[in-house]
């Protein structure tokens, strides 16, 4: 059945049910979109798409991940004997939490940037860095530079709009009368029931 024709009755609000401090759920609309919206303290993570039922399987799907989850500013050789990657964004909430692997040459240096957004590595020929936000584990971002590159020492990058968007492909649910049963797109352990809501 395709996504603009799901079956009658799983259309509706499914809220995430028996995890302290976490608020989730899925809203399926008639029409056969979707968003799910997840909730952890200061963490907001979200993802749309289209739902479509194949017997009492729910299976959603969101529009292709992008490749890249951060943008590259600028890679120059600067006036410092080390590397330096530097992550920048209005939000300084967001600057010291990325894990960044620099690689080059058989050498391997990891970090996580200060306060600053900044990590600053031993002097190293750089032919790849890995940027991983870890509040978002599931994404990471990888960029290699030719060897023109690889002279320069000074690494800048943006936080993509889609940073906390979750891409999910294939993702099943089993339709009950309890609601909904399966997994969770962030979450490990049992299985987990989204009640529907005024159920």
């Amino acid at each position: 059945m395709s996504a603009q024709n799901p079956v009658p009755g799983a259309a509706g609000i499914f809220y995430l049910q028996s995890v302290m401090e976490t608020a989730s759920g899925f809203k399926l609309d008639a029409d056969g979109k979707f968003e799910f919206f997840f909730s952890q303290g200061a963490l907001d993570r979200y993802a749309s798409g289209q739902w479509k039922q194949e017997g009492d399987l729910v299976v959603f799907n969101s529009k292709p991940r992008p490749s890249q989850d951060f943008a590259l500013l600028q890679n120059r050789q600067a006036d410092t004997p080390g590397v330096v990657v530097q992550i920048t964004d209005a939000n300084s909430f967001l600057l010291d939490y990325v894990h960044v692997t620099i690689e080059g040459d058989g050498q391997k240096q990891q970090l996580v940037t200060d306060r600053h957004g900044a990590a600053f590595f031993k002097p190293q020929p750089v032919e790849a860095i890995s940027l991983q936000f870890e509040f978002c584990p599931e994404k990471i971002s990888v960029f290699k530079f030719t060897e023109a590159a690889r002279g320069r020492n000074y690494f800048s990058f943006r936080y993509e709009p889609w940073l906390f968007e979750l891409f999910l492909e294939n993702f099943e649910l089993k339709l009950t009368e309890a609601g909904l049963k399966g997994n969770h797109p962030l979450l490990r352990g049992k299985e987990f029931l989204y009640r529907r809501a005024n159920q």
